[in-house]
């Protein structure tokens, strides 16, 4: 569905799912901080279990690498 997220700052106040300790995970908090907003990171073991708290609605979007990304978007038909 249409999250209505256009842009970094429109996830202000928001959950965003990543892999523990990566490079991902550091750049979401470096980033949010430069602009300014708020961002709650919930922090998985691995890009699949992010990608499914994602899917059920718990979190509000993921952030990882753009080969993980690419892989989960050829095999799922989602993006």
């Amino acid at each position: 569905s249409d999250s209505g997220i256009t842009s970094l700052k429109d996830l202000n106040g928001k959950m965003i799912a990543v892999q523990s300790g990566s490079p991902a995970a550091e750049a979401v908090q470096e980033k949010a901080a430069e602009l300014g907003i708020t961002v709650t990171l919930v922090e998985f073991a691995e890009n699949n279990t992010a990608m499914m708290d994602l899917e059920m609605g718990a979190s509000d979007a993921v952030c990882t690498d753009s080969i993980f990304a690419g892989y989960y978007i050829e095999q799922t038909g989602k993006a």
